[in-house]
């Protein structure tokens, strides 16, 4: 089940029939959808009005090992930690915002990326934790022992990177880079 707080109190938007492990979750800017991953399933959609959960799939794309979830100008950008290589990928969603139309790497095999996950959008610049380090730490969020966690990076790249110049202007082919 999925929740939302409104008015202080806590109230169900729509049910998960089948759930492995939801991560990321984004919703669209009109509020009719709300898209989220299954780290093990792959990634989804809730049309909200008409209470359905569908799976957004795309023949011969990879779409599980997903963490984070944002929505970008009529695309979602998803961090993959679970996939060699990793990688942050642009989906291109349909005019109804509840299909794929296609998937583009935008950066992806990068050393600074060892086990990148969530994320943040500011303008059209987007902030990836790049080495969340979850492997040093035990199911239960303590320290396994002998080993212990560097400082996070932060990389950054553009959410509009190889942007089709014919739908939106001044996009850019800058690469990714780690801001420490």
């Amino acid at each position: 089940m999925v929740y939302m707080i409104a008015d202080g109190k806590l109230q169900s938007l729509f049910n998960v029939p089948i759930a492995t492990s939801l991560r990321g979750i984004a919703v669209s800017p009109d509020r009719k959808f709300i898209y989220f991953s299954d780290y093990e399933l792959g990634l989804r959609v809730a049309d909200l009005e008409h209470q359905q959960v569908n799976d957004l799939t795309l023949e011969h794309h990879n779409l599980g090992a997903i963490d984070g979830v944002y929505f970008y100008q009529g695309n979602l950008l998803v961090v993959q930690n679970g996939t060699l290589p990793t990688r942050v990928q642009r989906i291109k969603l349909d005019k109804g915002q509840a299909k794929i139309e296609s998937v583009q790497p935008i950066e992806a095999n990068k050393d600074a990326l060892l086990m990148p996950t969530f994320g943040t959008l500011v303008g059209d610049d987007f902030y990836v934790i790049a080495n969340s380090q979850r492997d040093v730490y035990g199911s239960d969020g303590k320290p396994i022992a002998g080993e212990s966690a560097l400082p996070r990076d932060v990389y950054k790249l553009s959410a509009r990177f190889a942007w089709d110049s014919q739908e939106i202007k001044g996009g850019t082919r800058a690469p990714g880079q780690t801001i420490k």
